[in-house]
C-alpha cells in the first residue's frame, strides 16, 4: 500500500494466546505508515457501561479494526446489565467497531496455530463461549481461497503463524472512515484560551466516568454561569481539544423549545449530517432523522448552547433523555437540572489567567510600558475576569494601539457614565461588561454605531450577509457604509465574522446593552430592523424552494416582531408574522405557528377593524392550522367569519369567496357533514365558472373537490362526469402531457377501478405513468405514486407477478427521494406487504407491516389516525396467523386512537369496531362482540340517514351481525328489534 495516508488501526486480540501475533500486526502497521492502537488491559476494573464507553472513545478515531480470534476467551467486564449478552473484552472491541461502522477485518486462528501460552485452565464454559464467537465470525461461509473465506458478502482470513498473518495483512486496503461532520461556530483560540485546564479536565471526567445518577455512556453535562463568563467558548474549546476522540462535533442553540427543534432539524442539512431528510417539508421528520442519526452513531459530541429558560430546559431534557451513544454538553444560566444532567459551575477566569490573556492578546500591538504586567492584573480585576469583557478590551487595545494603562483610564471614565444608567437589580449582566461596551462604543464610527443599534433588535443567531444588504434597498433607511461599519464592529469584537465572511454574529449581551442604551433612538433603529427583515422575506412560504431563506431568517423574523408591541405593531409586523406562520404551518410546526397567526389577527383587527379582508386572511390561516391539528370545532367559526367578511367586502360572487367556500366545505366534509358541504362546493364551482369561464383550471380544481365528495357518498355516476370534465379542462389548458393532467387521469382511473371497469382504468394509469416519467424522470415521487396505483389495479386483476415489481420500484424511488423513515414509505411498505400477504408470504409481510407502523408512530406520534391504520393492518395479519392474543390489543388501540381523533360517530370507527368484534367472535366471546357490531351498524345507519346515500360498509356490517346471531340462534323478532333500535331501514336492502 505505498503512498497511502496514515490510518489509525485498532488491533484486537487476547494477550494470553495471541500476544506475539498482535505484535506482528503492530509492526506491520508501523511499517506501512499507520498508527496502531491497542487496549492491552484495564488498570482498574470499572463497571460494564464505563468500559463500553472507554472502548468507544478509543475506537472512535480509528479507521479500521483488525480482530484476531483464537481459542482463548480472555477477561470480561463485570456488572453486566440485564439483557446484555456475555462477551469478553476482545469480543466487545470487535462488536463496537462494527457498531461504529469501522472497517472490520477478521482473522481466525486455525486449530493448528501455536498459542503463546497453553490454553488449559480457562474452563469448558469459557472455551465454549469463544468457540461460539468464532462460529459467529464465520457463519454461513463459502470457500474463497486457500487462506480466506467470506460470510455472506464479508471477508475473513485464516492463519496459523505470525508470518502467514502478515502476508494476509498485505492484501488489505484501509480507507479513511473517520471523516466527521463539524459545525462548531468558531475555531479554537489556541494558546489564548487560558485558565480552563482544570475545568476541561473536570468536564472530561464527568462525560466519561459514570456518576451515581447517570450512565457513563450518556455523558450529559451542563455548564452554567452568568452572562459573559465564557460558557460557550469553554464548550467549543473542549470540542476542539478532543476532536480526535469524536466522530462528529455538533453545535445547536436552544434558547427556546422552538429553537431546539429548528436547530435539531438543521443538523440534517447538506453542510452538517447531509441526511436524506434535509429537504423534507415536515420539521418533525427532520428532527426524527437527526435524533435517529444520534441514536445509530456512537462517539459524537453535541453542544446545546444557551439553554436559559425552563421551557427550553424541559425540551432539551425530553429530546435528549433517551440518547446514550454520545456526549452532550449544555451551556446554561440555569443551575437546577434533572438527575440525568450533571451541572458544573463555571466561574470567571482565574485572575492570573485573565492578566496573561490580556498580555498575549495585545502583544506587539499595544503601546508597551514597564508597568504592563501590573496594569494587566489591574485591568483583569476591573473587568471581573469575564471572558467577554476581556476579549472586547483586548480588541480595543489592538485596534487603537493604546497602552493597558491608557485603556484603564478610558474604561474608568466610561464606568462613571455607566453608573448613571446601570441598574444592578434589572440587568442580567455584570457592570464590567457594560462599561467595556461603552468604552468600545465611544470609538465606533457613526455608521457602525447606527448599524449596531439596528442589529440589536435581531436574534442572537448568525446574521446572513444578504439580510444586511437589504438596508440598502428599503426606503427611509439610514445610508451606511456597510463594509466599513462591519469592519468596525468586528475589529472591536462587538461582532464576530462567520466563516468566509458570509455574515456576522453578535453576542446577546452586546445586543441587550445596546437596546437598553438607545433611549430616544429606539424607534428609528427598530423600524429599520423590521423593514430590513420584511424586505428579505421573499417568495411563497409554502414553496419548498424558498425554505433555505426562511430557515435562516426565522429567528430574526421572530426576534424583531417580538419587540414590535411597544411600538404599536407598525407595518409590516403582521405580514412578517403571517408569512412566518405559513412557513411553520407548512412544515407542521403548528405549536410555533399558532401564536404568530393569533397575533397577526389581533394586529390587523386593531389596525383595520374586525371586518377587513386582511382579517379574513388571518382567520383563514388560523382556521387551517386548527383543522390540521384536529380542532375542528374551533376552526369552523373562523372559516365562517372569514367567509362572511369576504362576502361583505367583495360581494357574494367573488373568486375570493369561492376560496373561503371551498375551505369551509373541506372542514364540513372532514366532520362528516357531507350534506352541508356539498352546496358550498357547488356554489364555489358556480362562482369560478362565472368569474373565469367554464374552462379555467380553477374550475377544474372545483370540479375535482366536488367529485371527491360525490365519490365519498357513493354517487360514483355523478362524480365521473366531473372528473372527466376536469381532465378535459386541464388537457386544453396545459396540453395532453402535463403533470396536472396525470393527476386528473389518476383520479378518474381510481373511480373506474372502484366501479369495476378495470379495462378502462388501466390505460389511464399507464398514461399517467408515462406523462410523469417524461416530465420528472424515472425516479420522481410522482412516478412512484403512478407505479403504486397501477400495481393496485394489477393486484385487483390477479396479475400479482406484474404488480410486485411495480410496488418494489415505487418503494425504491420513495426511499431514495424521502429517506427510509418518511410517511410515504410506510404507505409503500403497507401495499407491498398486502401483496405478500395475498400470495401467502406472511413471514415476509410481517416485518414490512411492523416497519410501516414504526414509521407512522415516529412521524405522527402515537395517537394519529394513520397509526391506527398501521395497527389494523398488523393486527389483521396476526389474526390471520392465529396470534389472536397479540392482535387484540392492537385492534383496541386503533379503536381508541380513532375515537379520540374523530369522535364516537365517525364512519372510520365502524371499521375498527367490526375488526375488533370479528376477533372477539373468533375467540367465542360473542356477548362482547355483539354490542360492537351493533354500534358499528348504528354509526353507518346514521351516516346513511344524514347523507341520503348508503355507506359502502353498511351491508357488510349487517352480514357480520347476522352471522353472529345465527351462531347464537337469536330469534328473528329479536333481530328485527335490534335493527330498528340502531335505525336500520329494510328498504336499503333493495336499493343499489
Amino acid at each position: 500500500m505505498p503512498g497511502e495516508q496514515q490510518r489509525k488501526i485498532f488491533i484486537s486480540g487476547t494477550s494470553h494466546d495471541l500476544q506475539s501475533y498482535r505484535a506482528a500486526v503492530v509492526q506491520w502497521a508501523l511499517a506501512k505508515g499507520h498508527l496502531p492502537v491497542e487496549q492491552s488491559y484495564f488498570e482498574v476494573q470499572p463497571d460494564y457501561l464505563t468500559i463500553v464507553q472507554m472502548l468507544r472513545d478509543k475506537l472512535s478515531p480509528c479507521d479500521a479494526v483488525i480482530h484476531l480470534a483464537g481459542f482463548w476467551y480472555g477477561g470480561e467486564p463485570t456488572n453486566r446489565p440485564d439483557g446484555e449478552h456475555r462477551r469478553s473484552y476482545t469480543q466487545l472491541e470487535y462488536e463496537l467497531g462494527r457498531e461504529l461502522k469501522r472497517q472490520s477485518f477478521r482473522f481466525i486462528a486455525r486449530e493448528n496455530y501455536q498459542p503463546d501460552r497453553p490454553l488449559e485452565g480457562q474452563g469448558a464454559e469459557l472455551a465454549d463461549l469463544q468457540i461460539q464467537h468464532r462460529q459467529r465470525l464465520t457463519l454461513g461461509s463459502e470457500p474463497w481461497s486457500a487462506h480466506s473465506r467470506t460470510t455472506g458478502n464479508e471477508l475473513y482470513y485464516e492463519f496459523s503463524t505470525p508470518e502467514e498473518l502478515v502476508a494476509l495483512l498485505d492484501k488489505l486496503t484501509i480507507h479513511d472512515t473517520t471523516s466527521k461532520p463539524i459545525n462548531l461556530p468558531y475555531q479554537s483560540l489556541g494558546s489564548l484560551f487560558k485558565g480552563r485546564d482544570e475545568f476541561l479536565a473536570q468536564l472530561r471526567r464527568v462525560l466519561i466516568n459514570k456518576p451515581t445518577h447517570i450512565a457513563a455512556v450518556t455523558g450529559r453535562h451542563a455548564i452554567h454561569g452568568l452572562g459573559g463568563v465564557g460558557k460557550t467558548r469553554a464548550a467549543v474549546e473542549y470540542a476542539w481539544q478532543h476532536k480526535h476522540e469524536y466522530n462528529a462535533l455538533l453545535f445547536i442553540k436552544a434558547e427556546s423549545a422552538a429553537d431546539l427543534e429548528r436547530n435539531l432539524a438543521g443538523l440534517c442539512g447538506a453542510l452538517v449530517l447531509n441526511l436524506p431528510e434535509r429537504d423534507s417539508r415536515e420539521l418533525e421528520t427532520q428532527i426524527a432523522a437527526a435524533v435517529r442519526w444520534l441514536r445509530e452513531h456512537a462517539g459524537w459530541l453535541l453542544i446545546v448552547d444557551n439553554v436559559d429558560t425552563e421551557e427550553a430546559q424541559a425540551a432539551v431534557e425530553q429530546r435528549l433523555a433517551a440518547i446514550s451513544t454520545g456526549h452532550v454538553v449544555i451551556t446554561s444560566r440555569l443551575t437546577h437540572w434533572e438527575g440525568a444532567v450533571e451541572p458544573l459551575d463555571l466561574d470567571v477566569l482565574p485572575h492570573d489567567a485573565a492578566a496573561s490573556f490580556l498580555l498575549e492578546r495585545t502583544a506587539g500591538r499595544r503601546q508597551p510600558q514597564p508597568s504592563d504586567p501590573d496594569d494587566a492584573e489591574a485591568l483583569a480585576n476591573d473587568l471581573d475576569s469575564l471572558a467577554l469583557a476581556l476579549e472586547q478590551a483586548g480588541a480595543y487595545i489592538v485596534r487603537t494601539g493604546i497602552s493597558l494603562a491608557g485603556y484603564r483610564k478610558k474604561w474608568a471614565e466610561q464606568d462613571h457614565r455607566v453608573l448613571e444608567w446601570f441598574n444592578e437589580n434589572l440587568m442580567k449582566y455584570p457592570r464590567s461588561v457594560a462599561t467595556t461596551w461603552e468604552t468600545s462604543l465611544a470609538e465606533l464610527s457613526e455608521d457602525a454605531r447606527t448599524l449596531l443599534n439596528i442589529l440589536s433588535w435581531l436574534a442572537p443567531d448568525p446574521i446572513p450577509r444578504f439580510l444586511l444588504e437589504q438596508l440598502e434597498e428599503i426606503e427611509d433607511a439610514p445610508e451606511l457604509d456597510l463594509d466599513a461599519s462591519l469592519g468596525d464592529l468586528t475589529t472591536y469584537s462587538l461582532a464576530r465574522w462567520q466563516d468566509e465572511r458570509t455574515g456576522i454574529e453578535i453576542h446577546r449581551l452586546v445586543q441587550e446593552i445596546t437596546r437598553w442604551r438607545l433611549d430616544a433612538e429606539k424607534e428609528p433603529s427598530f423600524l429599520a430592523a423590521l423593514r430590513m427583515v420584511n424586505a428579505a422575506i421573499i417568495g411563497n412560504p409554502q414553496d419548498v424552494r424558498t425554505w433555505p431563506i426562511y430557515r435562516v431568517l426565522q429567528p430574526h423574523a421572530a426576534g424583531v416582531t417580538d419587540f414590535a408591541q411597544p411600538f404599536h405593531n407598525p407595518e409590516p409586523t403582521s405580514r412578517i408574522l403571517n408569512d412566518l406562520g405559513v412557513y411553520l404551518h407548512t412544515r407542521a410546526e403548528h405549536h410555533s405557528a399558532e401564536p404568530l397567526f393569533r397575533r397577526a389577527q389581533e394586529i390587523d383587527e386593531a389596525s383595520y377593524g374586525p371586518d377587513h379582508p386582511e382579517v379574513a386572511t388571518d382567520l383563514n390561516n388560523l382556521a387551517e392550522l386548527l383543522r390540521a391539528t384536529n380542532r375542528l370545532n374551533e376552526a369552523e367559526p373562523l372559516y365562517r367569519r372569514a367567509l362572511k367578511i369576504n362576502e361583505a367586502s367583495y360581494g357574494l360572487d367573488h373568486p375570493k369567496v369561492a376560496i373561503r367556500l371551498n375551505n369551509l366545505a373541506g372542514l364540513l366534509q372532514a366532520t362528516n357533514r357531507l350534506s352541508e358541504a356539498e352546496p358550498l362546493y357547488r356554489r364555489a364551482l358556480k362562482i369560478d365558472e362565472a368569474s373565469y369561464g367554464p374552462d379555467h383550471p380553477e374550475v377544474a380544481t372545483d370540479l375535482n373537490n366536488l367529485a371527491e365528495l360525490l365519490r365519498a357518498t357513493n354517487r360514483l355516476s355523478e362524480a365521473e362526469p366531473l372528473y372527466r370534465r376536469a381532465l378535459e379542462i386541464d388537457e386544453a389548458s396545459y396540453g395532453p402531457d402535463h403533470p396536472d393532467v396525470a393527476t386528473d387521469l389518476n383520479n378518474l382511473a381510481e373511480l373506474l377501478q372502484e366501479t369495476n371497469r378495470l379495462n378502462e382504468a388501466e390505460p389511464l394509469y399507464r398514461r399517467s405513468l408515462e406523462i410523469d416519467e417524461a416530465s420528472y424522470g424515472l425516479d420522481h415521487p410522482a412516478v412512484a405514486r403512478d407505479l403504486n396505483n397501477l400495481a393496485g389495479l394489477l393486484r385487483a386483476t390477479n396479475r400479482l407477478n406484474e404488480a410486485e415489481p411495480l410496488y418494489r420500484r415505487a418503494l425504491k424511488i420513495d426511499e431514495a427521494s424521502y429517506g427510509p423513515d418518511h410517511p410515504t414509505m410506510a404507505i409503500r411498505l403497507n401495499n407491498l406487504a398486502g401483496l405478500l400477504r395475498a400470495t401467502n408470504r406472511l413471514t415476509e409481510a410481517e416485518p414490512l407491516y411492523r416497519r410501516a407502523l414504526q414509521i407512522y408512530e415516529a412521524s405522527y406520534g402515537p395517537d394519529h389516525p394513520t397509526v391506527a391504520t398501521g395497527l389494523n393492518n398488523l393486527a389483521s395479519l396476526l389474526q390471520a396467523t392465529n396470534r389472536l392474543s397479540e392482535a387484540e390489543p392492537l385492534y383496541r388501540r386503533a379503536l381508541e386512537i380513532n375515537e379520540a381523533c374523530y369522535g364516537p360517530d365517525h364512519p372510520e370507527l365502524a371499521t375498527n369496531l367490526n375488526n375488533l368484534a370479528g376477533l372477539l367472535q373468533d375467540t367465542n366471546r360473542l356477548s362482547e362482540a355483539e354490542p360492537l357490531y351493533l354500534r358499528a351498524l348504528a354509526i353507518l345507519c346514521r351516516f346513511t340517514h344524514e347523507t341520503g346515500h348508503r355507506h359502502p360498509n353498511l351491508l357488510v356490517t349487517l352480514e357480520n351481525c347476522w352471522s353472529l346471531w345465527e351462531q347464537i340462534q337469536l330469534p328473528m323478532y329479536e333481530r328485527r328489534e335490534k335493527l330498528v333500535a340502531v335505525g336500520f331501514d329494510p328498504d336499503w336492502l333493495k336499493s343499489p
